[in-house]
């Protein structure tokens, strides 16, 4: 369980948990403002970094306890403006993670360029050289992971909104055949999450090489 990393490895676990509960909440928050932005005043509330509201402590707990995080926007698409502005909607999240695994690439190759041209002179200097890439290491494997996971085109997930605007009326779940297929789907997408983190630090580390060579 993720709890035992907090017995096994205080630091990472904290540091796990900072990018994992920000991560989150600035994807909803791109929700919240994007929906805000296309008509629906209603969610100005979740206009915040805040993981209580973006998150909820069942969310929370979840995720202390067993590694599964999730946050929840109610958009109401009554609201918005157009079916295009569904389709921002749902987009807007991922590109919150997208936006943050490059940035977090951009600094994972500076900081290595920096260090391999001015190494720390002290022990101290080195292991906090070491922790700030972990650091943004970790951030930028995770928020792939969340990228492409929340792409994927599975019921609840914003990939499945996003294939509804391009299939309109043609992906309704109604029967109980069609409510099975869905839920294998999701259990199929966990099942994935292994070998997502494995191309996350493919992505992180194969750049960063080819770059400083």
């Amino acid at each position: 369980m993720f709890m035992e990393m907090l017995f096994d490895d205080p630091p990472r676990f904290f540091m796990v948990l900072l990018v994992v509960v920000f991560s989150v909440c600035l994807h909803e928050f791109f929700h919240a403002w994007t929906a805000v932005s296309e008509g629906d005043e209603s969610l100005r509330d979740h206009l915040t970094l805040n993981p209580l509201k973006q998150m909820g402590v069942m969310s929370i707990i979840m995720f202390l306890f067993l590694g599964i995080a999730w946050g929840s926007v109610p958009v109401r698409k009554e609201l918005l403006r157009s079916r295009k502005s569904e389709l921002k909607v749902a987009a807007s999240g991922p590109f919150a993670n997208l936006l943050l695994l490059l940035v977090s690439l951009f600094f994972f190759v500076l900081l290595l360029k920096w260090a391999g041209e001015t190494p720390p002179e002290s022990a101290r200097g080195v292991a906090r050289t070491r922790t700030l890439l972990f650091f943004v290491l970790t951030m930028g494997v995770y928020n792939f992971v969340l990228f492409v996971f929340n792409l994927l085109p599975v019921p609840g997930l914003d990939g499945w909104h996003i294939l509804q605007y391009f299939f309109p009326g043609k992906l309704e779940i109604r029967s109980e055949w069609v409510k099975g297929i869905m839920a294998g789907m999701i259990l199929g997408a966990f099942f994935l999450v292994p070998y997502l983190f494995q191309a996350g630090y493919f992505v992180m580390l194969k750049p960063a090489a080819m770059l400083l060579k």
